[in-house]
């Protein structure tokens, strides 16, 4: 009996912590500057937000970031701008959606320069096979990365291929490589 009793518990707990949004307030104080960065979960809603603003403190000078991460019925949205002590603003905005064989994905992201650049994506699995295909290009429509990588598997084993070009200059960020942040 006291089994059943505590399961009942803990079944409760599990579906109350899953769908209960959260949120968190750091306070940050640092030799230089000090603010505040909140964090919003929404499991229900599928929206996630973090938000932070940090002053200097020999000058006043304020920083600030929001990031808006919204789940949608096939994919995910992201919304998010930052600007830097000198006032200088980047954004992105990026949308991925699921097909039935893999993902598309767009975004457009601004430079603090003012610089847009465009990225799309396509991931595509088959049977036995990937593709996976990145570009990122510049205001003026010239290429500046692009990466198309296949894998396929027969019989015989498993072939790899790795494609990459990339226009003089350009550093791909981590995110437009694949990799995560950690």
């Amino acid at each position: 009996m006291q089994s059943r009793f505590t399961l009942a518990i803990i079944a409760t707990l599990a579906a109350t912590s899953a769908t209960a949004q959260t949120s968190n307030i750091t306070t940050i104080d640092r030799p230089g500057y000090s603010g505040t960065r909140t964090t919003i979960i929404d499991p229900v809603t599928g929206i996630a937000s973090r938000d932070g603003m940090v002053t200097r403190k020999a000058d006043g000078a304020v920083a600030s970031r929001e990031l808006d991460r919204t789940r949608t019925d096939s994919g995910v949205a992201i919304q998010g701008s930052s600007t830097n002590f000198a006032g200088e603003t980047r954004n992105v905005d990026y949308n991925r959606t699921r097909t039935d064989t893999g993902s598309t994905a767009t975004g457009s992201f601004t430079r603090r320069n003012g610089d847009t650049l465009t990225y799309q994506s396509n991931r595509t699995r088959g049977d036995g096979s990937f593709v996976a295909q990145q570009e990122v290009t510049g205001a003026n429509g010239q290429s500046l990365y692009a990466r198309t990588a296949t894998a396929s598997r027969s019989d015989t084993g498993v072939g790899r291929s790795v494609n990459v070009t990339r226009a003089p200059g350009f550093q791909p960020r981590a995110s437009v490589r694949g990799a995560r942040r950690r």
